[in-house]
């Protein structure tokens, strides 16, 4: 009896001794690796490391070339001979007679005042043109109307230009337009200057009868009737009145 009672203790303390290993071994994984709390701690800690890491900047894409300057307009020059009745203005040439199509493209465009009536053929009208930037100057065009039938200024022929300043020549100094005539005239040339490229002109007017006047114009003309006349003013002669006309019709 005391062997069979020893022999159920023994028995007991093994069953128990098997359930604690039993209960141990599945805390820390069975034999297919299934990982337990601790192993599965890193491998979490690492992936969230992981994914806070930036992404790699993509390498970076040369810039375009940038667009190549325009070049510019090559400089048109007129004829040295001024009989040719040739002048360049804002680098447009202009030769008398020309068209107001050909004329607008200097910036200043002609107009014709609103009460202007018809050109008739064989006769001469005007037109005229404004600069906001040039404001101390006017411009004027003579118009020949070569048709048979009536016509609108801007539909004659342009065969004259007069270019007018007005003010002391301080106030027009820097607001002059680009214009070339012959023999390299420009309209800050001044008497002396046209002399030297012309000669001598055909008529020479000075107002010596006004004490102190600084006033003095000038002609040039041909025997077909072209002409060109400037007007002087002030002590250094520059121009004030720059006219520039070819002939036409009768």
């Amino acid at each position: 009896m005391k062997l069979f009672s020893r022999l159920t203790s023994v028995c007991a303390v093994l069953a128990l001794a098997a359930a604690l290993s039993l209960g141990c071994t599945g805390c820390s994984g069975d034999a297919a690796g299934t990982p337990d709390a601790s192993s599965a701690a890193p491998d979490a800690a690492s992936a969230a490391a992981s994914a806070s890491l930036p992404e790699p900047a993509p390498e970076s894409e040369s810039l375009p070339e940038p667009a190549p300057e325009p070049e510019p307009d090559p400089e048109v020059s007129p004829s040295d001979n001024w009989q040719d009745m040739q002048l360049v203005v804002e680098n447009v040439l202009i030769s008398l007679p020309d068209t107001v199509e050909q004329v607008a493209q200097t910036g200043f465009m002609p107009y014709s005042p609103a009460d202007s009536s018809d050109v008739e053929p064989g006769q001469w009208g005007v037109l005229y043109s404004e600069s906001s930037v040039y404001n101390s100057m006017a411009l004027g065009f003579g118009v020949y109307n070569p048709g048979t039938e009536a016509a609108s200024p801007m539909e004659c022929q342009i065969c004259d230009i007069t270019f007018s300043f007005f003010g002391i020549w301080e106030e027009t100094d820097a607001k002059r337009p680009d214009v070339k005539l012959a023999g390299g005239i420009t309209l800050y040339s001044n008497l002396q200057d046209i002399i030297d490229a012309y000669g001598e002109p055909d008529t020479i007017n000075r107002m010596d009868s006004i004490p102190d006047s600084t006033y003095c114009d000038i002609t040039y003309r041909t025997p077909e009737g072209h002409m060109m006349m400037f007007a002087f003013d002030g002590e250094d002669q520059h121009i004030m009145t720059a006219k520039i006309s070819c002939a036409i019709g009768d």
